[in-house]
């Protein structure tokens, strides 16, 4: 994953800037990785709005809830990241994509089957499994289509399919969860993703001279020395970078208070608001996902204008938004109305997203 980090920040692409067919589908390229990004997020979120009546036919705790809307996704999300995005240094990033983007749709159709706690931790598991593969790859062929003076804005309009991709699972989740249930939400949300398949694989295409052996010699050329085709010279590299690994250790924190409010704000909002579904769909998907879809594009062009000035602006936004978002997480669910928690939360949430700016950060 260190690598095409890497050249996401620093590489030029090869042979793209002066190719006038492939400038041409650059955009083309990237609305499709947009709407596989989309697809990740409304299958990854989709069990959030979905807990509160899965809980109730199984009979649930609320730790049982906790491991379906985390721990079961996150466990080989996390284990198979590294792998997949050296996987994605090395082969077809575009095979990678498109047999990724089959696994999670279809285990999250196949959630929608499942008899028992133990199948629903499988198919989460296997959602997990197959998103783990669409960051890396996604990265690494938008930097290689996308020239510096151009790669921040495409790295964050991809990033917008994130609460985009939220809006939907908890609006429409919502809708069907209360006119059809939650099993048939699970399916009429996984299965679009297996025509994507065919979509992605038909439009995009590896960028001419863009083989593992040029990508690997554009970062070794990139820091001034050869290339080093191993796992362990990235990882040592992120290590001795004061820059990644601050930014990998402040983003994990930031994570690990923002990502289970996140799982339990709509059973929390059925529990303490006596809210329907579609109605908790609506108002998380259209006030929370919709904000933090604004604040995804607005983050980097607000770093980006601070920045012409000082470049620590570029760290000194998200850091700022950390420091203001988090009390009024906590303020927020001391709340006793629905309209003043969703308020707060929508506040709160631009911390987590302003943090990417120092990710996308073009340096």
């Amino acid at each position: 994953m260190g690598i095409h980090l890497e050249r996401a920040l620093t590489s030029e692409p090869p042979d793209i800037e002066n190719s006038a067919r492939m400038a041409d589908r650059r955009w083309g390229v990237l609305t499709v990785l947009f709407f596989v990004y989309l697809t990740s997020s409304v299958d990854r979120l989709i069990v959030s709005i979905a807990g509160e009546p899965i809980k109730n036919e199984f009979g649930l705790t609320d730790w049982q809830l906790g491991v379906l809307n985390g721990l079961a996704f996150s466990l080989l999300y996390a284990g198979l990241g590294l792998p997949l995005a050296r996987l994605a240094d090395r082969g077809n990033r575009v095979t990678i994509i498109t047999v990724c983007l089959a696994i999670w749709s279809g285990m999250t159709a196949l959630c929608g089957l499942a008899l028992n706690f133990t199948q629903l931790v499988l198919c989460r598991l296997g959602v997990g499994v197959g998103e783990a593969g669409c960051l890396p790859a996604s990265h690494s062929l938008i930097s290689d289509y996308f020239p510096r003076s151009q790669r921040t804005t495409a790295l964050a309009i991809f990033g917008i399919g994130l609460p985009l991709g939220g809006m939907i699972a908890m609006g429409a989740g919502g809708m069907i969860i209360d006119w059809f249930g939650w099993r048939r939400a699970f399916v009429l949300l996984g299965l679009p993703g297996l025509l994507l398949v065919l979509v992605t694989r038909l439009l995009i295409q590896e960028p001419p001279g863009s083989g593992d052996e040029t990508r690997g010699h554009a970062v070794g050329s990139a820091h001034g020395g050869a290339y080093e085709d191993t796992l362990l010279h990235t990882l040592l590299f992120l290590a001795r970078s004061a820059a990644a690994r601050n930014i990998l250790i402040g983003m994990t924190l930031a994570t690990f208070f923002s990502s289970p409010a996140s799982s339990f704000i709509a059973p929390y909002m059925a529990r303490s608001f006596g809210l329907s579904y579609l109605h908790i769909g609506l108002i998380l998907g259209i006030a929370l996902m919709g904000g933090i879809a604004l604040s995804t594009f607005l983050g980097g062009i607000i770093a980006d204008w601070l920045g012409r000035w000082d470049e620590r602006w570029y760290l000194w936004v998200p850091a700022a938004s950390l420091l203001l978002g988090s009390p009024l997480f906590a303020l927020a669910f001391a709340q006793t109305v629905w309209q003043a928690f969703i308020g707060l939360l929508v506040l709160a949430a631009l911390g987590s997203v302003l943090n990417k700016v120092a990710c996308w950060r073009d340096r």
